[in-house]
């Protein structure tokens, strides 16, 4: 999901793992994400923690998907019993983007 990325947008200091060098990384903040702030951006991908500071997953993925963005989110994770579940339960909850999950010794 990151190998031909070039812009990401990385909230609430979620690792971003391994990116290629010349990938543009925006770290922000949960508060700070707007709608002009994805339209300055641009992100192609979206990295952001399972629970952050102040908010969830559930509530990020509802406000991006609500500001129009279209693309591949990933959800830093720790070890999860079942993360399959979890994943799908996120895809559902904006089914307009594409979620992934990710542990947080995988990248």
């Amino acid at each position: 999901m990151t190998d031909s990325v070039r812009t990401v947008l990385v909230i609430d200091g979620a690792k971003a793992g391994n990116l290629p060098d010349d990938t543009n990384q925006v770290c922000l903040p949960f508060s700070h994400v707007s709608a002009q702030v994805l339209g300055k951006v641009l992100p192609e991908l979206v990295i952001l923690p399972l629970f952050g500071t102040g908010f969830d997953a559930i509530e990020a993925l509802g406000l991006l998907e609500r500001l129009g963005y279209r693309g591949a989110v990933l959800v830093r994770t720790p070890n999860l019993p079942n993360a399959r579940l979890v994943e799908r339960e996120l895809a559902a909850v904006a089914p307009g983007l594409t979620v992934r999950l990710t542990g947080p010794a995988s990248s």
